[in-house]
C-alpha cells in the first residue's frame, strides 16, 4: 500500500466516505478472487466511488477513437500547462454517465486561484474539444464536449463577474439573483472547492463545488456539468459587455489548448492509440508514455 498517495487522494473525505472505500476496494479484491487488498483495489475503488460503475456496452472502433483523442487532449493539455493539475487517470472505458474520463489531483492545497490557474483549468476543458477540432476537422466535432463547455463557462462567468478578472468589466461584483440576494451566500466561502477546475472531466455540484464527475471531495475530481448561471439584475448594456468577456476569455482557453495540441500532436496520436489499446492508464503510465521520445 502506499498510504501517501492514498491520503493525497481521499482529502476531504469523512470517516462513513473512508469506510464505504474500504468496503469497495474489499469488493473490489473479491471481484478478482484475491485473497489480500492491495492499492490497485483502493484506485479501482476510488474511481467507481468517484467516477461511477463502469457501464458495460458496445461502441464502434470510430466512437472509441473519438473518445481516445477527446481525453487525450485534456489530459495533454494539462500535462504541458505548470499551473494545471496533475492527470491521475485517463480511461475510454463508459463510467457513469461518462463515455470516457479524466481524472486529475491537486498535490497541494490550494485557498487562492490566480487568473493563470483558472485559464489553465479552462484550457484542459476545452483540451477536448480542440483534440477533436484538429484531429478529425471542425465538422466532424461531436456532442461530447457538452459538459465541458458548461463547466469552462461557468468558470469564466465567475471570472469576470466575482473575482474581477476582466479589464473590461473592471473589479466589480456583479454576480447577483434576480431579487438582488449575493449568490455567494449560498456557497462555501474561499474553499478550494468552489473554483471549477478540472472527461467526463469537470463538475460542479448543486452546492457551487467544483468536481472533474460523481461527488468528488477534496482535491480529486475529473471533468462533466455545471449549475446554470443564476440571474442577474445588471443592465443590458453590462450583461452584453460580460457576455462578451466570458467569450474573450474562452476563446484564449480555446487557443492555448490547440496551440500546445498542435505542437505536440506526436503525443496526442500515441496516447490516443494507446487508449485504444489499453482502455485506461493510471497516473504512472501515462507520465511513462508521455516520457518517450
Amino acid at each position: 500500500m502506499n498510504l501517501e498517495r492514498l491520503a493525497r487522494m481521499t482529502v476531504g473525505m469523512s470517516g462513513a466516505d473512508l469506510a464505504n472505500l474500504v468496503n469497495e476496494a474489499a469488493l473490489s479484491a473479491a471481484r478478482k478472487n484475491m485473497d489480500r487488498i492491495n492499492h490497485d483495489c483502493f484506485e479501482d475503488a476510488l474511481a467507481r466511488v468517484q467516477l461511477g460503475a463502469l457501464r458495460p456496452i458496445v461502441m464502434s472502433e470510430k466512437e472509441r477513437r473519438i473518445i481516445a483523442y477527446h481525453e487525450g487532449g485534456h489530459a495533454l493539455v494539462a500535462y504541458h500547462l505548470p499551473e494545471a493539475d496533475t492527470v491521475n487517470r485517463v480511461t475510454i472505458l463508459p463510467r457513469g454517465q461518462s463515455l470516457g474520463v479524466t481524472q486529475f489531483t491537486a498535490e497541494e492545497d490550494r485557498y487562492n486561484y490566480s487568473r493563470e490557474t483558472l485559464m489553465a483549468r479552462i484550457a484542459v476543458g476545452l483540451g477536448g474539444r480542440a483534440a477533436e477540432e484538429l484531429t478529425f476537422g471542425l465538422e466532424h466535432v461531436t456532442t461530447g464536449a457538452e459538459n465541458d463547455l458548461q463547466v469552462v463557462t461557468d468558470l469564466a462567468r465567475r471570472m469576470v463577474t466575482r473575482w474581477g478578472m476582466s479589464e473590461q468589466v473592471g473589479v466589480v461584483f456583479a454576480d447577483y439573483r434576480a431579487d438582488g440576494s449575493d449568490i455567494s451566500l449560498n456557497m462555501r466561502r474561499t474553499q478550494p472547492d468552489d473554483v471549477p477546475p478540472q472527461s467526463r472531466t469537470l463538475v460542479v455540484d448543486a452546492d457551487g463545488r467544483l468536481q472533474l464527475n460523481g461527488a468528488m471531495p477534496g482535491r480529486q475530481y475529473s471533468f462533466a456539468m455545471a449549475a446554470p448561471a443564476p440571474h442577474s439584475t445588471n443592465g443590458v448594456s453590462m450583461n452584453a459587455l460580460i457576455d462578451a468577456e466570458v467569450q474573450r476569455i474562452l476563446s484564449e482557453g480555446r487557443e492555448m489548448a490547440r496551440t500546445l495540441l498542435s505542437q505536440n500532436h506526436e503525443q496526442l496520436i500515441r496516447l490516443a492509440e494507446a487508449l485504444m489499446e489499453h482502455e485506461q492508464l493510471n497516473r504512472a503510465q501515462f507520465e511513462e508514455l508521455m516520457q518517450q521520445e
